[in-house]
């Protein structure tokens, strides 16, 4: 049912997360809602640093430019510091000011360690994309 298919990701696979959201055709989604948790938005396929966003604001950007439309749901979870919280909410944050129509946005924070906090963080993006477990 693509009305409640989800992609998920943690670390690495977070940020390709959000990388098949930028690269989703608005008039043929595959998923409806994404999780990235603990993305990895400092990193680049050739394993060099970059300031937080510069890659990911460029396939924004494209997917901006062909839809202000953005019919998802989307979680980005982080660990704090020393873990990808704090990139991960500046995402959050510039995502929030982009108007996008459609997008229910998240933020969820975690102080319990880079992989630790991915069993918590999924449970509570579920809860957000599909209301509470009952």
């Amino acid at each position: 049912d693509g009305a409640k298919r989800t992609l998920s990701g943690h670390s690495l696979s977070g940020q390709f997360a959000l990388y098949a959201l930028y690269l989703e055709r608005p008039d043929a989604r595959f998923f409806s809602s994404f999780v990235s948790g603990d993305g990895s938005f400092w990193y680049t396929p050739d394993g060099r640093y970059v300031p937080a966003l510069e890659d990911p604001v460029r396939m924004e950007q494209a997917m901006r430019d062909r839809s202000r439309q953005l019919p998802v749901s989307l979680v980005i979870a982080g660990n704090g510091a020393p873990g990808n919280g704090p990139q991960g909410a500046q995402l959050h944050d510039f995502l929030a000011q982009r108007g996008y129509e459609g997008l229910r946005l998240a933020n969820l924070n975690y102080n319990s360690g880079h992989v630790a906090m991915d069993g918590p963080s999924f449970g509570d993006a579920l809860d957000f994309i599909y209301g509470p477990a009952r």
